[in-house]
């Protein structure tokens, strides 16, 4: 049986709400700049301001791009 190799990511928690989101910042891409926002699922229709904040202070106010809809994919 072969073992599958994965590559290994380092990244860092900017910020982290355990109720709703989580900024990281991604070292791979934009220079080492590059973010992601992560919602909780069932939060999506909510407003975060302080999680969008965070995300705008710290990794610019580029446009956001939703990646998963829960609607159409469940894990």
């Amino acid at each position: 049986m072969q073992t599958a190799h994965f590559p290994v990511e380092d990244f860092y928690v900017i910020y982290f709400d355990c109720t709703s989101c989580a900024v990281i910042r991604h070292r791979y891409t934009d220079n080492g700049y590059g973010c992601s926002l992560w919602r909780k699922v069932g939060t999506f229709q909510e407003p975060n301001d302080c999680c969008e904040f965070i995300y705008d202070e710290n990794c610019g106010s580029s446009p956001k791009y939703q990646v998963y809809d829960p609607d159409k994919c469940d894990f």
